[in-house]
Order: structure tokens, then sequence, then C-alpha cells
């Protein structure tokens, strides 16, 4: 099943989207880890999709800069850098309203996403499945890359898997996300994305040992820059 929506988009930002994309999921001529960041922990969560009691994987996100050929000069790595902790920021916390408070998503995304992109990945049911509780992440990544000249605009490739109880079972879901962002106004929004959820490799009643296998797949994209 797919989720296709499109819109209007600016085509010199599209084609610096564009080869950030590549840069961020086949690699960069210049091999420059800006960042390393790591968090995890206890959340505080209100939808009862999870509780405070659940320690969540990790994030564990790599930032480098993307779009470099020849090189990158010490000013231009030093806006990258400048950079880092709030690109960081704009994933994490969007995800993670997405997958782990969804009452939360559409308040924090109207910070991190632009209107159209936010309405297009709340349609797409990226996320905790409906009526989950009990979710624990065993996974929460990112590698995302800085457009290096200016760094106005960043490409994040983000991979999610978690456990949760749904309707007395117990699924086990895999979620992929590329997300395209743009910084104007000197803060960092998601302008498009494509989102990617299952299979879910194993589906089982709670406390049981057997179950049967099923999955699921879902496409979006939606941009729009401000």
């Amino acid at each position: 099943m797919s989720y296709i929506a499109t819109v209007e988009r600016d085509s010199l930002i599209l084609q610096v989207l564009i080869g950030i994309v590549i840069a961020a999921l086949v690699g960069t001529v210049t091999v420059v880890l800006v960042a390393n960041h790591g968090r995890g922990g206890k959340l505080s969560a209100t939808s009862g999709v999870t509780s405070p009691s659940i320690h969540q994987a990790p994030w564990k996100t790599h930032i480098f800069p993307a779009g470099a050929f020849g090189g990158v000069s010490k000013k231009d790595l030093k806006l990258v850098r400048s950079q880092a902790k709030p690109v960081t920021s704009v994933i994490e916390r969007s995800l993670d309203a997405l997958v782990l408070d969804p009452p939360s998503a559409k308040r924090v995304l109207r910070d991190t996403f632009t209107p159209p992109a936010a309405a297009g990945i709340l349609g797409s049911h990226f996320g905790a499945p409906a009526g989950a509780t009990g979710l624990r992440t065993t996974l929460r990544s990112a590698q995302v890359g800085i457009q290096t000249q200016g760094a106005q605009a960043a490409a994040a490739k983000v991979r999610i898997a978690f456990h949760a109880t749904v309707k007395g079972h117990v699924a086990r879901v895999s979620q992929a996300a590329t997300l395209w962002l743009q910084r104007s106004h000197h803060a960092w929004h998601v302008v498009g994305f494509d989102v990617a959820q299952g299979p879910q490799v194993h589906h089982s009643h709670r406390g049981s040992k057997h179950g049967g296998a099923g999955g699921k797949g879902k496409h979006a994209h939606h941009g729009k820059h401000q």
C-alpha cells in the first residue's frame, strides 16, 4: 500500500536536496564525521504508547558534510558543525513524537515540519500502530548529511525498530525514513520525506512463543520549502 502526495518544489532547492541525499545514502568524496551523538534512556510520555519505566534504545546519530568534492574548507566545516545540534534536535524530536508519543505529534511537527509535509507524514501512518501499548524501541539511528556550502539543506536516513502490544499481540516493527530538511530564518524544518514500514517480522500472542508473520509497507513523498 502506498501513499503519494506531491506539491510544487523550488527547482534549485530540489537539486540541492537530491545531491545531499545521494551523498547521505551512498557516501561522499569528503569523508569527515562532524558529530556523533548518542541519546537514550527513559522517555516521559503521556499517550499510553510507552511509559517512563520502559528504557528506550539510544539515538545513534552521525552527522557529516555532504555534497563536497575536492575538500572542505575550515569555514564550511565550522558552519556545518554549528548546525549539527539543531538538525539532530529536529530529527529526533519529530521521530520520537511520531513513534513514542503520537498525541504530541501534531504539536511537535508544527515546529519541525512545514505544514504540507506534516500533514503528509501524519496521514502515512508512520510511527506507532493504532492502539499500541508498552512500546519499546530496539533501534534509533540516523545518518545525516548537511550541505557543505552554506549549510542550508540536509538529508537524513533514519531507522527505527520497536516492539509493541497491539490488541493482545506482540508486534515487532521495522521502519525507515528519508527526511529532507531546509534551514530558513535560522530554523530547520523537514520539507520532504519518504517513509517505509514493515515487515512485522514477528507477530505473536502476548506471552506466547509461537506466532505468524506479516508485513506491510508504506511510502510517502511530501515537500515544500519555506
